[in-house]
């Protein structure tokens, strides 16, 4: 993954927002927002984009399944509202 850039126009990359381009999934951005638990959300909340451009539907299925299965390793989902 390609370090962060330490700055992008708006400076938009501040907490709890991050963007970064993934240069091994071709021309696409990684959107990352992370927020900690709070008293009202006891569980904070952690999404990721991924946009990507070119894949074919094989490509895309193949990225798809190896994120999924990253994502699952680490991180438990729950629907919005259901915790």
């Amino acid at each position: 993954m390609t370090p962060r850039p330490a700055a992008l126009p708006g400076d938009l990359n501040t907490a709890p927002l991050a963007l970064a381009p993934v240069d091994a999934w071709g021309d696409g951005l990684l959107v990352v927002v992370d927020q900690p638990p709070t008293v009202k959300q006891q569980r904070g909340t952690t999404m990721m984009t991924l946009t990507t451009y070119g894949f074919n539907d094989a490509a895309l299925a193949d990225l798809h399944a190896r994120w999924q299965g990253w994502w699952d390793a680490r991180f438990e989902t729950v629907a919005p509202g259901c915790d």
